[in-house]
């Protein structure tokens, strides 16, 4: 692997819409789908069927993992762009970019409070996608997919507890906790990238990995943020 990130899966396969998966390094690293069928073994399809992040460069063990009903001739992989098409309203900006076989989405800038739509490029998320907030304090961050509304904040002072809170389909979910697909870690970060107690410095962030099951493929990803310290 010459570069690490995130690529988009081509197989060229035969037969049945099956569900196959690929481990890196001994790690699940993909689910992916064929997305249909041919007439036999004989009869041909080139489609994507997923994507896989590599998280450094150099030399990989990559395991392919299926089942019966299909034949395979090749697998391609192309490696994407942050590709996200990304719509933001005046005060606020939101921006990303590839780290480490990550996707980033990166809030900063502006006046502290925005908003903003995401949707990805290929129609697909990428496996691996974490939100960076460069901002002072984190009064509201709120992330809406489909019917389902993620919302968070970190405390100002004592000791900076995370507050979460989920609705789905117009109703609150409770109990929310650790155990719950849905759930984030918010970790502080300064700007070397290590992490700090409290709350970010100058130039630092509070980041967070996306929930698989909060990104639909169908579906835009809603951001709302408020920073303590907006202007």
């Amino acid at each position: 692997m010459l570069q690490p990130g995130t690529y988009r899966i081509r197989a060229l396969y035969a037969h049945q819409p099956s569900s196959v998966t690929f481990d890196v390094n001994g790690k699940a690293a993909a689910k992916c789908r064929l997305p249909a069928a041919t007439p036999s073994y004989h009869h041909w399809n080139f489609a994507a069927i997923g994507t896989i992040a590599f998280a450094e460069a150099g030399t990989q063990l990559l395991t392919f993992h299926y089942g019966k009903g299909n034949n395979f001739a090749y697998f391609d992989f192309e490696l994407l762009s942050p590709g996200f098409a990304i719509q933001c309203d005046e005060a606020g900006t939101l921006t990303a970019r590839s780290e480490g076989g990550r996707s980033i989405l990166s809030i900063g800038g502006g006046r502290g409070i925005g908003n903003a739509t995401v949707r990805p490029d290929a129609g697909v998320w990428p496996p691996a996608v974490v939100l960076r907030a460069r901002l002072g304090g984190l009064e509201s961050l709120t992330l809406a997919c489909g019917e389902v509304e993620l919302s968070a904040s970190v405390a100002s002072h004592g000791n900076y507890g995370r507050l979460l809170h989920l609705r789905q389909g117009n109703k609150d979910v409770q109990p929310f906790g650790t155990n719950s697909p849905y759930w984030i870690e918010i970790g502080t970060f300064d700007a070397a990238g290590q992490p700090v107690q409290g709350l970010p410095a100058a130039g630092g962030w509070f980041e967070a990995r996306l929930p698989s099951a909060l990104l639909k493929a169908d579906q835009p990803l809603m951001v709302k943020w408020v920073d303590f310290y907006r202007q």
